[in-house]
């Protein structure tokens, strides 16, 4: 099991103020992501017992990680972000997107320089999530 200190460095970048002055290269940081999640005790038996949960949860996953690169980089990774989320939404109905508008409501709440970032994309990534 990893401490909850595990995630605070991952997540500390995304959704807080920098408090700990550190700044890790975000290859390290997804790589990190990776075996935390990977070596994790719920997501290894979820993955042994077929529910479908960590299909949920890869798709939750990868349209964060995409949705915070269309943020901070190119806003075609919106495109994946409503691809996922669709996928997301035929495993598990639409509780994936009440989690992702949750997460994107409250990084737009408390991450005010990402605000304009924000904007672009979103008719099509709906068409994608929609088919």
């Amino acid at each position: 099991m990893h401490s909850p200190n595990d995630f605070y460095l991952i997540y500390e970048p995304v959704f807080f103020d920098n408090e700990l002055n550190v700044d890790f290269p975000r290859s390290f940081q997804l790589l990190f992501a990776v075996f935390c999640a990977g070596t994790s005790l719920l997501v290894l038996a979820l993955g042994r017992l077929m529910m479908t949960d960590a299909p949920l949860n890869l798709m939750l996953t990868v349209a964060f990680l995409s949705f915070y690169e269309s943020l901070v980089g190119e806003k075609r990774w919106r495109l994946l972000t409503a691809l996922m989320l669709g996928l997301g939404v035929l495993a598990k109905g639409p509780v994936c997107l009440i989690l992702f508008v949750l997460i994107a409501g409250i990084t737009y709440w408390k991450q005010p320089e990402h605000r304009a970032a924000f904007r672009g994309e979103w008719l099509l990534g709906t068409l994608i999530l929609a088919a």
